[in-house]
């Protein structure tokens, strides 16, 4: 993962004996989560990049921190402070910008879960 500050070119890479590292270098999707921070999903398990300590810590602690559960993310979407997490086995959960979890719908027991979402053009989330 590359970052550019307007100045120079940072390179992040995996360091398998380096528990602040990204966890794989080959990356699936990247998502804006909570804090500034960003959601790094990989071949070999999801972390969150913290850009104030330039690391990346685990997903099951980042989330299990912010009160949701610690696996099975898919996705995250955002509008003006409000975030929606949507997870493999169907469960979203909306964190408004007050910080409070709520859960949207999904019991953990579907089939077909949340792969990806968007907003429409009037910046719902679907």
């Amino acid at each position: 993962m590359n970052r550019y500050d307007g100045s120079s070119c940072k390179v992040f890479r995996s360091n398998p004996g380096d528990s602040v590292s990204l966890s794989d270098n080959y990356i699936l999707a990247i998502y804006l989560a909570p804090d500034n921070f960003l959601f790094i999903h990989t071949r070999n398990g999801d972390v969150f990049y913290n850009p104030l300590q330039e690391n990346f810590l685990k997903a099951d602690k980042y989330l299990s921190a912010l009160g949701l559960p610690a696996t099975g993310l898919s996705c995250i979407q955002t509008s003006k402070d409000n975030y929606w997490f949507a997870y493999l086995d169907g469960r979203i959960f909306h964190r408004t910008p007050q910080g409070k979890i709520i859960a949207i719908d999904g019991n953990g027991n579907s089939h077909t879960g949340v792969m990806d979402m968007a907003l429409t053009k009037s910046r719902r989330s679907v």
